[in-house]
C-alpha cells in the first residue's frame, strides 16, 4: 500500500542536516505528505549524549609540594589553637634527686653549691646533694675551685655521718670531688689531716661490710627454705 511507502530526506547544512519523511498522496492529484522524520530527535538526543560524554571533565586538582607544605601547616596552627584554647594539663613533678627535664644541656649546681657553701645554708645544700645524676655531680664539682670542693667533701662527710642509710649518694659526691681535685687536698698537710674522720667513717663501713654480706647470705637462704 501507498500509506507505507516513505523517502527520507535530508536538507540542511551538511554538519547539522535535518531529515524528513516525505509519503506519496493517498489520491491522484493529492499532494504529497512530508512529515517530520520519527528518529530526528532520538538522533539528535544520542548526538548530544555522546558530545556530553566526550566533554572533557573537570580536571582534578593536583597539589604540589609547596601547596602540601601550606596545607600542613594550616592544620599544624590549627591544632596549636586548639591546644591553647583547651585547659593546659597538669605538668609532672619532678621525683627528688631525679635528673632535671633540662640535662644534657650544660646544666651545673656549681652556683647553687657555691652560695651554700659561702652562706652555710644547710637547707640548700642537701636539696642539691640528693642530686643523683653521675654526670650532672661531675659537671658541677669541676666548675667549683679547691678551696670550695674541699669543703663540698666536709660537708658530704658530715652527712654521711649523720645518716648512714643515704651514705650511696654522699659517696657518690665524695669520689667524684677526689676524682677533680684530689692533686690540690694531697698538696695541703692540713687538708689531708682534715679527711681523718672521713677515712675513720670509711674503714669503719668496710669492715662492717663482709658481715653483713654473710647476714644478708643466710637471711636468703632462709626465705628460700621458708
Amino acid at each position: 500500500p501507498s500509506d507505507k511507502l516513505a523517502v527520507v530526506v535530508a536538507y540542511g547544512p551538511r554538519a547539522k542536516p535535518s531529515f524528513a519523511q516525505v509519503r506519496p498522496p493517498k489520491s491522484k492529484g493529492g499532494v504529497a505528505q512530508v512529515e517530520p522524520f520519527a528518529g530526528t530527535k532520538a538522533r539528535k538526543a544520542a548526538v548530544a549524549d555522546a558530545k556530553s560524554a566526550a566533554a572533557p571533565g573537570k580536571a582534578p586538582t593536583v597539589l604540589g609540594p609547596a601547596e602540601i607544605a601550606s596545607a600542613r601547616r594550616k592544620d599544624l596552627k590549627r591544632a596549636g589553637e586548639e591546644e591553647d584554647g583547651a585547659p593546659q594539663k597538669r605538668q609532672k613533678q619532678p621525683m627528688p634527686g631525679s635528673r632535671p627535664a633540662t640535662a644534657g644541656s650544660n646544666l651545673s649546681l656549681a652556683p647553687i653549691l657555691r652560695q651554700g657553701l659561702r652562706a652555710k645554708d644547710s637547707a640548700s645544700l642537701d636539696k642539691s646533694l640528693v642530686v643523683k645524676d653521675r654526670e650532672l655531680m661531675d659537671t658541677s664539682v669541676s666548675e667549683l675551685s679547691g678551696s670550695e670542693a674541699f669543703d663540698l667533701l666536709q660537708e658530704c662527710a658530715k652527712r654521711l655521718l649523720e645518716r648512714p642509710m643515704e651514705g650511696q649518694v654522699y659517696c657518690s659526691w665524695i669520689q667524684r670531688v677526689l676524682l677533680r681535685h684530689c692533686t690540690f687536698i694531697c698538696s695541703q698537710p692540713a687538708l689531708r689531716e682534715a679527711l681523718r674522720p672521713l677515712h675513720d667513717a670509711t674503714a669503719m663501713r668496710c669492715a662492717s661490710y663482709r658481715g653483713l654480706v654473710r647476714l644478708r647470705g643466710r637471711l636468703q637462704a632462709l626465705v628460700s627454705v621458708g
